[in-house]
């Protein structure tokens, strides 16, 4: 296995974490939990399934700026082939294994790596002892918000230039050459899906993650919309619906 380094953001996401946690430790080298402030047991989770945890170097508000900058740096000076660069929501996965796929793109000396997106949901929160997507198996295709580029090559790379909402990256090969990657540039192949796990159980619950996430956005993000601003309950039921329009089995 190519070795591959994980950096996790988060902030009060003990639901959540110990299917990243899990997940990520089936093919990950190291796991680094860079966390925020949390007031919850994320950071004793994290600690507790052999994740080294870091301060992330920002205030307790909601600010894109410190969380870009973060991601751009978090990987510098690793020796890893591969380095994913996640929220804790967030899963790559890979269908035809990790193993095989790492070592096609290493062949290939991809500089990053473009995943197809998917929103998972589920009308109850799972609680499996296994393997989130080994309960939640439905999505929605949606490579505008979920295709996000956050795999890289570090050591074919100086910059990952992570863009807003880790949604673009205009990345810097060693070689001189930029890379922008954006909702134009084509998916890897052999695939990988971003697996987004933020619209799984009652409505309730995530309209109440999205509401206190709102209270928590400095002034900077509500000024250029970065992120939601609705009302929790009203975005939580469009992603909703949006989803089961679209919805399809992602995970066999």
């Amino acid at each position: 296995m190519k070795p591959v380094d994980v950096h996790i953001t988060t902030c009060n996401e003990q639901d959540i974490l110990p299917y990243t946690l899990r997940h990520y430790k089936t093919y990950a080298s190291r796991i680094f939990v860079h966390d925020n402030f949390s007031k919850d047991r994320t950071r004793e989770i994290a600690a507790a399934a052999g994740a080294t945890v870091l301060d992330w170097p920002a205030g307790a508000e909601v600010d894109e700026w410190p969380l870009i900058n973060n991601k751009n740096a978090c990987w510098r000076g690793t020796d890893a082939d591969f380095v994913a660069i996640v929220d804790a929501d967030e899963l790559l996965y890979f269908p035809l294994g990790a193993e095989a796929t790492l070592e096609v793109y290493a062949a290939a000396r991809f500089p990053v790596i473009k995943p197809y997106g998917y929103e998972m949901t589920s009308e109850a929160y799972p609680t499996t002892a296994g393997q989130i997507y080994g309960d939640v198996k439905f999505g929605a295709r949606d490579d505008r918000w979920y295709a996000k580029p956050i795999l890289f090559a570090p050591q074919l790379i100086t910059d990952t230039g992570i863009g807003v909402g880790s949604h673009s990256a205009r990345t810097v090969c060693k070689d001189g050459h930029v890379i922008e990657v954006n909702e134009q540039y084509p998916m890897t192949i052999p695939p990988c899906y971003l697996l987004h796990f933020h619209q799984i159980g009652p409505l309730e619950r995530i309209a109440k993650v999205y509401d206190d996430k709102r209270a928590r956005m400095c002034e900077n993000n509500r000024r250029n919309r970065w992120g939601n601003h609705d009302e929790g309950m009203k975005h939580a039921t469009d992603k909703r619906n949006y989803i089961k329009a679209r919805l399809e089995r992602v995970i066999p």
